[in-house]
């Protein structure tokens, strides 16, 4: 594990960042200590951003 942080797009940048070196690089996605699907979280984090504007 490389990094965490709860804004998605800063985890692509992340990602992004350390594919030059760590072509293989994925993300995974937690939720009170609990691994969860990453995508389900994605969905989750686009919902919540919408509801903060």
């Amino acid at each position: 594990m490389v990094g965490a942080n709860e804004d998605y797009y800063e985890i692509l940048r992340l990602k992004e960042e350390l594919k030059q070196e760590f072509p293989e690089a994925f993300i995974v996605a937690f939720r009170n200590g609990q691994r969860v699907n990453t995508g389900e979280a994605v969905k989750e984090f686009v919902k919540n951003k919408r509801k903060a504007m």
